[in-house]
Formats: C-alpha cells, structure tokens, sequence
C-alpha cells in the first residue's frame, strides 16, 4: 500500500520548523508595534493578577509572550498536518 507521503530529513524538517519560527517571531514583532496584541497583553494582565491573588510565582511578560509563540507554533503545525 502506497501512501504517497513524501520523507523528508530531521535536517529537512528542522529548516521548516526554523522558517516558521522566525515567520512568528516576525509577526509578533509587528503586532506589537502596531498595538494589535491588546488581548495577548490583557490576557497576560489577567494570568498576572489571578497568580498574584493565588500567591503564585509570577513569570516575566519575555517568557509568558515566548510561550504563546511556542503554543502558536504547535497550533499551526497541528492544522498544517490535518489539512
């Protein structure tokens, strides 16, 4: 049975993976010039005050923003593999 499914090298997908974490990386950076991550920044206020009111460690804005490009990444490759 052929599935007709092309292979590619872990160097191969590495270099896509690379492409479009650079693509994100960029896209984010033009968000927040623009003012267009209003909600990524009140979703990050809101994560800030119900961890303080738990007492929990609070992370910085650098590693909760490079988590949401981390979750953005996944979500895209997720669609990518079912489309």
């Amino acid at each position: 049975m052929r599935l007709k499914v092309g292979l590619q090298t872990d160097c191969d997908l590495l270099a896509e993976a690379d492409v479009v974490v650079a693509r994100v990386d960029k896209e984010i950076e033009r968000l927040q010039r623009s003012g267009e991550l209003k909600s990524v920044n009140s979703s990050y206020r809101t994560y800030r005050m119900q961890a303080s009111a738990r007492g929990e460690k609070i992370i910085r804005y650098a590693d909760w923003i490079n988590k949401y490009k981390e979750n953005m990444v996944r979500a895209l490759a997720a669609a990518l593999r079912y489309s």
